[in-house]
């Protein structure tokens, strides 16, 4: 997984720093948009391997994942919800 490049949308800024830097600290080279806006107005030129959806509201996670996946779906979208990391 390390040094691979992903997207990390954010839903929630208060989680923007740390979530970030918890991404980088685990070698992944990281691009990151706030919120569904962010999606929209990101050009992916970039071959991102894959795409994390960061906790938010279930409407706005849906919305960006169904516009990601009819738009790149050769890009996999990892809602991070539903993963269960331990520290």
């Amino acid at each position: 997984m390390a040094g691979q490049k992903i997207l990390y949308v954010c839903f929630e800024f208060s989680q923007l720093v740390s979530c970030e830097l918890a991404l980088l600290e685990m070698g992944y080279d990281v691009t990151t948009v706030l919120g569904t806006d962010g999606v929209l107005g990101l050009s992916l030129e970039v071959d991102f391997s894959k795409v994390l959806l960061g906790d938010g509201a279930v409407e706005d996670r849906q919305y960006a994942k169904q516009w990601l996946d009819g738009n790149y779906p050769d890009i996999p979208v990892v809602d991070m919800c539903d993963l269960h990391i331990e520290f």
